[in-house]
């Protein structure tokens, strides 16, 4: 199953429609997929739940319920995938500041 497809049916399970998705997620299901063929050392499930908590920033109650695990799954999977995107951070940050920062 491809990382767009993989996106779409958490989606469907959910029932999240493409605006609920970046209510939810703050980006849209295509941003998820090429964010998940980019990071590395990280399940679909960690990074959907470090978007959720970037944008939503739930409660542990709250996020794990919405991903049906415990809270401590939540609180480590959350974590993981926010160390994730992190990392991608020189790839895929190009604000003229970092740059300027980095060149000196």
């Amino acid at each position: 199953m491809s990382e767009l497809e993989q996106v779409r049916e958490f989606a469907y399970q959910k029932h999240l429609n493409s605006r609920s998705f970046i209510s939810y997620f703050g980006v849209s299901i295509e941003v998820v997929a090429e964010l998940l063929s980019r990071v590395r050392r990280c399940t679909f499930r960690a990074l959907l739940m470090a978007l959720y908590f970037l944008k939503c920033y739930p409660t542990e109650e709250v996020g794990s319920r919405f991903f049906d695990c415990g809270r401590e799954t939540w609180r480590a999977s959350a974590a993981q995938g926010v160390e994730r995107i992190a990392a991608l951070r020189r790839s895929l940050v190009c604000s003229p500041r970092v740059r300027e920062r980095e060149q000196e």
